[in-house]
């Protein structure tokens, strides 16, 4: 990472370190315009980072882990500003802005770890196609960062509802119907996007590695571990009219097997499925 780079990424993580505990002191005043000030400036800050890094590896931001850290996390906070522009609502990024926190520092301090018998150079496979993989593999890992905050959200606010002891958070909180219906489609979403993921790889995998062995990779493993989680969730809301409670948490449970995957199996127990390619 270059001084410059190395510069705005320490300014943009410092920042949301910032934004975070604006957001999560919350819980006990409104701190509402100094909350928004200073999430969009660490945005801006973000997206001098991400603008940077472009130029400086001159292809789409998602060829490592500190890569995808930094595109990920932009277009969620980017997102979130959309959300909070239109309904004037903070509520969402008590528990978004500490999940982008943890990324960016995650993705970006992680020691790089090669297993021993990874393979050699592998045959060249068209930059588009590896790259839109990449790009539908991250989509799905947003939707399950969504999905994880309208559970989280969904948790607390039917945990002070039950003790009949709301806070002041509480009434920026949609409700929990709400709530249910916003964890349920980024679930369905991120089940969709992670299936285009998982069948697009296979397309170029046997190209890319030449060995039938990649099949049985822990990464590959985990991502159909989290796919399970999801296609679970999906069926028995479907067919035993599961929600609320059980929903929201089997919705942070398929969050944190995505976690999982994408900081600690694809660094230390993947041999051929790795980012940092």
């Amino acid at each position: 990472m270059g001084s410059g780079l190395a510069v705005f990424y320490v300014g943009t993580t410092l920042a949301y370190t910032l934004a975070a505990v604006a957001h999560l002191m919350l819980f006990y005043r409104r701190w509402d315009r100094l909350t928004r000030e200073l999430t969009r400036c660490a945005w801006i800050l973000h997206t001098g980072a991400l603008a940077l890094l472009v130029l400086r590896t001159g292809r789409f931001p998602a060829y490592t882990i500190p890569e995808a850290a930094v595109f990920l996390t932009w277009l969620l906070v980017g997102l979130y500003l959309v959300y909070d522009w239109r309904s004037r609502n903070l509520g969402a990024g008590v528990f978004l802005l500490p999940v982008i926190f943890l990324l960016l520092v995650a993705g970006a301090g992680l020691p790089r770890a090669v297993p021993a018998s990874a393979p050699g150079p592998a045959p060249p496979v068209p930059v588009a196609i590896v790259a839109g993989h990449a790009l539908v593999a991250l989509f799905a890992l947003g939707c399950s960062v969504g999905a994880f905050v309208a559970g989280a959200m969904y948790l607390l606010l039917e945990w002070q509802l039950r003790r009949k002891a709301m806070g002041p958070l509480s009434y920026r909180l949609p409700s929990l119907e709400g709530l249910d219906l916003w964890g349920h489609r980024c679930v369905a979403a991120g089940f969709t996007l992670l299936t285009l993921a998982m069948v697009s790889g296979s397309l170029f995998a046997g190209r890319l590695w030449g060995h039938a062995g990649w099949a049985l990779d822990a990464k590959l493993l985990w991502t159909l571990l989290t796919w399970g989680l999801y296609a679970g969730y999906l069926a028995v809301r479907r067919y035993r009219g599961w929600g609320g409670r059980q929903a929201a948490w089997w919705s942070i449970l398929g969050f944190l097997s995505a976690a999982a995957n994408y900081l600690v199996i694809n660094r230390f127990a993947s041999d051929w499925h790795r980012f940092d390619l």
